[in-house]
C-alpha cells in the first residue's frame, strides 16, 4: 500500500486562523481589517525572519509558509488581498495562493507576519 504525500493528515493542520479582509473604512481612503466568515485550519511554517535599522529604529520581518486544505468557495477567490488571524498575530499574504500537485487538495500561500511596528 502506499502513502500519498501530497494528502494533508489532519494532525498537521494545528492553527485555526480567521480570514480578515480589508474594506475601504472612511471617504479619506483608508482600510481596516474586518473579520469574515470563514476560519480555517492551516499549518504554519516560519520560512525566514530578518531586522532592519531605519529611520532611528529596528524593524523585523518574518515571512511564512501557511497550507490550508484546498476550497472552492466564493470567499476564496481573492485570497491575495486578505490577512490572516492566528491569536493576536496578524499575517498578510503575499502574492497569490497556489496548489503544489495543481489538484483539488490543499492551497500553499505565502504571508509576511505583521509586527507592531509594521502595522
Amino acid at each position: 500500500m502506499s502513502i500519498d504525500k501530497t494528502s494533508l493528515a489532519a494532525g498537521e493542520l494545528n492553527r485555526r486562523l480567521i480570514l480578515l479582509k480589508e474594506v475601504v473604512a472612511d471617504e479619506d481612503g483608508s482600510t481596516a481589517p474586518i473579520d469574515t466568515d470563514p476560519i480555517v485550519w492551516a499549518k504554519v511554517q516560519p520560512l525566514s525572519a530578518e531586522e532592519s535599522y531605519r529611520f532611528g529604529h529596528v524593524s523585523g520581518q518574518i515571512s511564512h509558509k501557511i497550507t490550508i486544505r484546498h476550497r472552492d468557495d466564493a470567499a476564496f477567490t481573492k485570497l491575495h488581498s486578505m490577512q490572516l488571524e492566528n491569536t493576536g498575530r496578524i499575517f498578510r499574504l503575499v502574492g497569490k495562493p497556489y496548489s503544489p500537485e495543481e489538484g483539488q487538495r490543499s492551497l500553499i500561500m505565502t504571508a509576511l507576519e505583521l509586527t507592531e511596528d509594521a502595522i
